[in-house]
């Protein structure tokens, strides 16, 4: 056959489907176990099935490692039988706590407040602040400080992490931990 007849055969598929389909179909086409192999696919190394990649990351081949075992659909299986399980461990907690309830101390009364209560160690620094300075203040310096705190970074501009070149920072956190130190001791002897 000369190459005059090829150009005055019938239209090919790539004349009749028109420009915009000649991108998909310049890709050839290969079959490897019946599947069509797309040019994001990939073999995997373990099992030579096929898995797929996405953005250049292989993804691992489950159905190849799990083949052949039984199997439970998430929902409703799966989820039902969970859920069955946490309402009937609840039910069973909540007759312990009415029927046998644990008793650590005695009832609560509220109209007694007992002699030295104290807060947790972790909040004695604010408990003994609130011994120096009026309740109103009090509660308001320490909201104030922690916004103080998350805002530092876009306050404090100083692009340098050395801490020789951060004096200032440095004794303002010193300070502040000498403070809570101090705070917390005092509370605690009180």
């Amino acid at each position: 056959m000369s190459d005059d007849n090829t150009s005055t055969s019938a239209p090919t598929a790539e004349k009749a489907t028109g420009p915009a389909d000649t991108a998909s179909q310049a890709a050839p086409k290969v079959m490897h176990g019946g599947r069509v192999v797309e040019p994001g696919d990939a073999y995997s190394p373990v099992t030579d099935r096929m898995c797929t990649v996405y953005d250049g990351i292989r993804e691992h081949d489950h159905h190849a490692e799990w083949e052949g075992q039984p199997t439970i659909r998430f929902f409703p299986d799966h989820f039902l039988s969970e859920a069955t399980a946490m309402v009937l461990l609840l039910c069973l907690y909540s007759v312990l706590a009415i029927f046998l309830p644990a008793y650590l101390e005695g009832r609560a009364n509220p109209s007694v407040t007992p002699v030295g209560s104290k807060p947790a160690w972790y909040f004695l620094f604010l408990y003994q602040y609130l011994h120096f300075v009026p309740p109103l203040i009090g509660t308001i310096t320490p909201v104030a400080l922690l916004v103080l705190l998350g805002a530092w970074p876009f306050i404090d501009r100083n692009p340098s992490r050395k801490p020789r070149k951060r004096i200032a920072a440095l004794a303002l956190a010193v300070m502040v931990v000498v403070i809570i130190m101090t705070l917390t001791v005092m509370g605690a002897m009180e």
